[in-house]
Order: structure tokens, then sequence, then C-alpha cells
């Protein structure tokens, strides 16, 4: 990636830049002839969700290496480089004829190290170099559906590439692909608070080591953190332990704990103090979307589900964080606190298959565990790896 402006990873606005690189065989030559049709030249079909930033521009480029004699990276100009406007699929072609470029240099022949000499200089070489920036939308007309057209957590933009010219007056050539992956979303649970029925203590973390007896009450709290607040059919599930807590005590938020870092009355849920993307109710100034709550009890699943819908806002670095206070535990249970099972979230992928592209986003409860003594400050990587801003997408070497 050349430029990366919002969420850490690839998103809507970043810019990406792809390498080509040519490597021809030592015992071959392929033609640089300009009258020749099959001379050097490199097709490029870039992907639909993509722009390319055009044959003008300085990124735009071609260099080669051949029997010791370099050619510098040069911009391709309009001489070396034509791209269509982009189809009703969203892709656009590019075509980058490298031979216009390389015969002032090498003649109508670019030979491999030994084709010509017997002279060992190093492998011949020719490497293009251009860049595109990641669309708001796929821009597929029209829209085959299911879901919606915009770039969302999860979703793919790539292309292809076909490469050759003609080798001892045979026309050859090879492909590669590359693809790029839009940032996803990341999960954590932990016990955020402990409260204590004896002494009505509430302790935030809770103590190291300690334990839970009949009547006492905790307070989970979910971390959902999104690089790119754009995604279609979320929700979170939170499985709790049985028989412990009955999932179906939780009834309603309380607006009145919201961002305080307070723990919220037991049976109901509030946001945390870092959650910049929940609604706790309709007056909350500083979510974006309130969730549907439904709860399934013991009889059932024992589940908490926060349905947050589709969102297509595209702001970056939103972070949801509701906490969570079950209620008391069964007075028939006395057991050192345990977490609850983790399982995937309810996200589901959507197939967009006919264009090529995956669409979808996962999110997965990973468990409950002591909270850390930073509290609130605990941060949660997203589960695509950042990447250098200048890392590039190198794509499979032709051969010839």
């Amino acid at each position: 990636m050349a430029i990366d402006t919002g969420a850490s990873g690839p998103s809507p606005g970043d810019t990406l830049e792809y390498t080509l690189v040519f490597e021809l065989s030592d015992y071959h030559s392929v033609s640089l002839a300009l009258a020749d049709p099959d001379r050097l030249r490199f097709v490029d079909v870039l992907g639909d969700g993509q722009t390319f930033v055009g044959c003008g521009d300085a990124t735009t480029t071609i260099a080669a290496q051949a029997n010791g004699v370099p050619l510098a990276a040069t911009p391709t100009g309009a001489a070396a480089c034509s791209a269509t406007p982009k189809a009703a699929d969203g892709t656009t072609t590019i075509t980058f004829d490298a031979a216009a470029l390389l015969q002032a240099t090498y003649g109508d022949t670019l030979h491999g190290d030994l084709a010509s000499d017997a002279a060992q200089s190093g492998p011949t070489v020719v490497t293009v170099r251009f860049r595109t920036t990641i669309d708001v939308a796929y821009s597929r007309t029209p829209w085959p559906g299911p879901g919606q057209p915009e770039l969302t957590l999860g979703d793919t933009v790539g292309n292809a590439a076909n490469g050759g010219g003609a080798s001892a007056g045979t026309a050859v050539s090879d492909a590669t692909s590359a693809s790029a992956t839009i940032v996803n979303a990341a999960f954590a649970k932990s016990i955020y608070a402990y409260t204590d029925r004896a002494t009505g203590t509430t302790s935030i973390p809770p103590p190291a080591g300690f334990l839970v007896s009949p009547g006492d009450s905790l307070t989970y709290r979910l971390t959902w953190a999104l690089p790119l607040a754009s995604y279609e059919v979320a929700k979170i599930d939170d499985y709790l332990p049985s028989p412990v807590f009955d999932a179906a005590q939780i009834t309603a938020a309380d607006p009145a704990s919201a961002r305080t870092g307070a723990a919220p009355p037991a049976g109901t849920w509030t946001a945390g103090p870092l959650d910049t993307f929940t609604k706790v109710d309709a007056g909350d100034g500083i979510g974006l979307v309130q969730p549907a709550l439904a709860t399934s009890g013991l009889g059932g699943e024992n589940r908490v589900t926060w349905n947050y819908g589709t969102y297509l806002g595209q702001q970056t670095n939103r972070v949801v964080r509701p906490a969570v206070h079950r209620g008391g535990h069964d007075p028939s249970v006395r057991r050192r606190a345990q977490p609850a099972q983790p399982r995937a979230v309810a996200v589901p992928e959507h197939g967009r298959r006919g264009d090529g592209l995956r669409r979808g986003s996962a999110v997965h409860d990973a468990g409950a565990g002591r909270d850390d003594p930073e509290g609130d400050r605990r941060c949660v990587e997203s589960c695509v790896r950042r990447r250098s801003p200048a890392r590039q997408l190198r794509q499979r070497p032709f051969r010839l």
C-alpha cells in the first residue's frame, strides 16, 4: 500500500501500488520492434472498486535491466500506456506498451542474459509500477446484489494482468493477479467489574483470583473495534454460562451510566467510556447506531443479541464497547469466575461471486478473562494486520 489515509490497512480513499515484474529467460529474446503486433506488452484488467491514477501520473513507470544496461524507472506517458474508461462491470483495462519505451535503449530485440553473448551480467527484468485509489463503492452497473455496492469490512479489490510478446517468432504470454482486502473488525470480551453482594462493593477491575458467591454480580465488557464503520447485517451474540446466569435478565439499556466508566445496574447494559459508535437511546448524541436488543434465556440458547443492522457511514476507527451487568449468581452455585464460551458472532458473508468479489466480515466472541489494569484504555487490534505504508502489492513474476 502506497498511501494509507484512514484506518490502518486498505480502506476507501487509500492508494495501492501494483508491481508487474517480467523476467526473461537467459536463453530467450522478445521483440521490441514497434511494427511487430506481438511486441512486448502488458495488459492489466483492474478490478471493480478501484480507480487508476492515470497513464500521465508520475508513479506510472516502466524500468528495465538487460545485459548490463539499466533503464531507470521512467514515466510511461501516453506513448507507452493507455486505459479504457470503467466498463459496466466496473473494470478498467490498462495496456502498457513496454516496447514503445524500451526500444530506444535496447533496439528491436530484448535479449535474455545469455541469448546474444556468453557474458553473464544478470537477469533481464522489466518492471511496471502503477497506482490505484480504493473507491467508496463498487461501480458495477446494474449492481447484481445481494447487499449494497458500498465497500465494507472484509471486501476485496484486485486485478489480473497478462504480459508477453513474440519469442523466436512465437507469441507467448503469462498471467498473474493480486488483490487487497478491506480492513476487518476485531472483537474482545473481558470481565469489567465485580460486585460483592455481602459488602455492596464494586471493584473495577475485579481483584486478582477473586471468587464469586451466590448473589454476587459481574459486569462483562464487549469490545468491537471498527477500523472502518461500514458493514452489512452485523450483530453481536453474547452467550452466557448456564445455569449461572440467565440472559433473559438483560432487558434494557441504562443511559445514566453511559460512558461514565461505572458499572450499569443489574439486568441492563450501557456504552463504555470509549464507545463512539453505539447509541444507548434516541437521545444519545455521541453514538451513531442504536442496536436492537434481543435475548434468549435458560430455556433456549441463553444469549444476548445486539443487532446493529447495516451501516455504510465510512467513518474510521470507531469502537463499540457495551458494558453488560449480569444479575447475581444462582444461589445454588459457588465457583471461581469462568468465561462465557467463545462463539462466532453472526455477521453473514455475502456471496457476491459473479464478479469474483468476496464480501462480508466476521466478528468473534473471544471469551471472557480478567480485565487488564488499564481498564478502558485497553486496545484491540484489527484482525487485518497493519501494513507498512511502504508495502507494495507485488505480483508473481512473468516468465518466458
